[in-house]
């Protein structure tokens, strides 16, 4: 059997979830939390996550583990994993990102490889639902 990987926001259950609504700061930033989650019955071994948040986003904070690859994108980054383990998640992750005040929504989301994983179906260079979630975003606070 072959591993396969899904994002979810933070607090992920028995199931991922795709869609979170979130506060924008008095800056206008959002802080996100996301984890990774093998829900398959394979080990998922020796690969990598890419992040990948909207092409009109930028990164205040990054997160942990996380880095930028020569030749990556800026809206990209990447974290090796060792292993991750049947109906397991990752620690859960935590970033900030800059968006225009002008958007109510924005979609992030994930691509992987590893030894022992199915590879991911894109299509029309959009990630597949089970790789993305949606941000609805509540306004900033008035300063």
């Amino acid at each position: 059997p072959k591993a396969t990987l899904e994002f979810s926001f933070e607090p992920p259950g028995d199931n991922a979830i795709h869609s979170i609504t979130l506060p924008r700061d008095s800056s206008g930033n959002v802080t996100v939390r996301f984890t990774v989650m093998n829900l398959s019955n394979a080990n998922a071994l020796d690969g990598f996550i890419m992040l990948q948040i909207c092409d009109v986003c930028t990164f205040v904070t990054e997160p942990a583990q996380f880095k930028k690859e020569n030749g990556q994108k800026d809206t990209e980054r990447n974290f090796n994993f060792d292993r991750i383990m049947p109906i397991q998640s990752l620690p859960v992750f935590e970033f900030k990102l800059h968006l225009a005040p002008s958007f109510q929504d924005v979609t992030i989301g994930i691509n992987y490889r590893c030894k022992t994983c199915t590879v991911p179906t894109i299509t029309n260079h959009s990630l597949p639902d089970s790789l993305r979630g949606t941000i609805y975003l509540l306004p900033a606070p008035k300063q």
